[in-house]
């Protein structure tokens, strides 16, 4: 039986890489089509860049799928599914299958999502099984906030996620524009502005926000700044690998210098050097500076508004688990804490002393949510959206 389950396993995951290899494929060159003719019709050196910008990300997404896809043959071992047979996570999932109450003191929140999360993760390998939870259906808004850096990647991060449950369940949601670069007073204020105009043409509409890494930052100052409002037309905001206490990254020596460079130019000593864009971010890394962001959250934290519920994932991955772009900022700003890449799994909790709830850490790297991603982020989003739904937090 045990033979059997493992070359079951074996097959289920290498027709999930053969369809993500498919996919990656026919989106790139139906993408890179749709660019050569823009640059024929509008040639310019900024159309130019867009569409070496679009085969760079399309030609690593392709490159990326046919690597997993490769993986899948080779790999023929995998115990990561094991423990959904465990008895208490077979309780777990059917309290929130049949949506009783656990009454199990010692069962936290985090092993409740962990169950959700793990049960989804074999489904969308195994699809060809009957799900023991229900498919993930909300009437709830999601509001998506990006992180720093996303406008490199072709979508938003999680937008592949979105897309597809909005195709397959109806799911509403909509994407803010949001510069990543931007210090947190700002992005915060746009998301003021077109919160505000999403909600004056859907009045009926409850939102939930989804912040992911310094989008989580922003869309916490948000609430913060926009109290009342907030109260009367968001549900809650759940963060994801989000530094809520700051990134001690940004007291990476390498980091201190380029802000001492920028404190110098600002008191007129290298006034040779142009620095009207801001090259350096001065802004954007205070607003995830540890003292900075840890200090705003401990003194502000009680001025969210408490209608809202607050929910925080971490992400943790080894070096060699993780995105490319993942294992150079690992090698440069090497960190003794777990972490997924860029922020910590400790500073991407909350503190003790707010009444959030923690829903622990899970494996996966900081760039888990982009489009070429393998990962299972489709399980997770689902798992987040039955967790709250189970908990009678969105509906």
């Amino acid at each position: 039986m045990q033979q059997n389950a493992a070359w079951e396993d074996y097959l289920n995951r290498n027709k999930r890489s053969k369809r993500f290899l498919s996919e990656a494929r026919s989106t790139a060159v139906e993408e890179i089509f749709d660019m050569v003719e823009t640059v024929v019709k509008y040639p310019s050196p900024i159309s130019v860049i867009k569409f070496v910008k679009k085969c760079t990300t399309s030609g690593i997404w392709v490159s990326h799928a046919a690597l997993r896809f490769i993986l899948s043959i080779i790999e023929f071992k995998n115990d990561k599914f094991l423990r959904l047979e465990h008895p208490l996570t077979q309780k777990i999932l059917s309290n929130v299958r049949d949506n009783l109450p656990i009454k199990e003191s010692f069962i936290t929140d985090q092993q409740i999502f962990n169950a959700i999360f793990m049960e989804r993760q074999f489904y969308h390998i195994h699809s060809e099984q009957k799900a023991i939870l229900d498919h993930p259906r909300i009437d709830s808004t999601i509001v998506l906030v990006d992180g720093v850096l996303n406008e490199i990647f072709s979508t938003s991060t999680f937008e592949r996620t979105l897309k597809s449950l909005s195709e397959k369940y109806n799911i509403k949601y909509f994407i803010p524009k949001i510069d990543g670069l931007k210090c947190t007073s700002e992005n915060a204020n746009s998301l003021r502005i077109q919160i505000n105009n999403y909600i004056e043409n859907h009045p009926e509409e409850k939102l939930w926000i989804i912040g992911y890494s310094k989008g989580g930052i922003d869309s916490l100052h948000y609430a913060y700044e926009n109290s009342h409002y907030a109260s009367d037309h968001i549900l809650g905001i759940s963060t994801i690998a989000c530094p809520i206490l700051g990134s001690e990254k940004f007291e990476h020596k390498i980091l201190r210098i380029i802000r001492n460079i920028q404190s110098y130019n600002e008191s007129g000593k290298f006034k040779k050097i142009n620095l009207k864009k801001n090259f350096l971010y001065k802004d954007l890394m205070q607003s995830l500076d540890q003292e900075v962001q840890g200090a705003w959250f401990k003194k502000n934290h009680k001025g969210l508004p408490t209608k809202l519920f607050y929910t925080a994932l971490a992400l943790e991955s080894q070096w060699y688990e993780s995105h490319f772009w993942m294992m150079l900022t690992k090698a440069i700003f090497k960190n003794g804490q777990k972490n997924d890449g860029v922020v910590t799994c400790d500073s991407a909790l909350f503190p003790d002393y707010f009444k959030g709830i923690n829903l622990g850490v899970v494996k996966g790297h900081h760039l888990v949510g982009t489009r070429s991603s393998f990962y299972s982020q489709e399980a997770l989003i689902e798992s987040l959206i039955i967790f709250l739904r189970y908990k009678k937090l969105i509906y």
